[in-house]
């Protein structure tokens, strides 16, 4: 993606095809090994070079590494969760405590009935 008025090139690369280092999704295949191994080699020189190239031209480059995005998500949805627990919590006891002013009064209605004795009016 490139965005002009701020001249930044920004390359979102999944870590398989760009071998991105100490992550676990980018190891190279066991089945064609030599294969994968000249392929995915050539994607990271391919980069640098690309890189090199947009910065020659004064164009900032960002790179997001797909791995980086999965954890942003579960990260996101982590908070996400906490949240909605929150936001449960809240609402359960704010509940709770509306039903409490709601039949207050007949729990103390109730109460006075059990000490004074209820009356029947002729």
């Amino acid at each position: 993606m490139y965005i002009p008025k701020h001249k930044v090139a920004i390359f979102v690369n999944r870590c398989f095809w760009h071998m991105n280092e100490n992550c676990r999704y980018a190891s190279i295949p066991k089945n064609n090994h030599d294969f994968w191994k000249s392929k995915l080699e050539g994607n990271v020189q391919r980069d640098k070079q690309d890189y090199i190239k947009l910065e020659n031209m004064g164009i900032n480059v960002i790179v997001v590494l797909g791995c980086e995005i999965k954890q942003m998500m579960k990260d996101k949805m982590i908070e996400q969760e906490k949240a909605d627990n929150l936001a449960n919590y809240i609402f359960f006891y704010a509940k709770i405590r509306i039903m409490a002013r709601l039949f207050s009064p007949i729990v103390i209605f109730h109460s006075q009935i059990l000490q004074n004795g209820y009356e029947k009016s002729s």
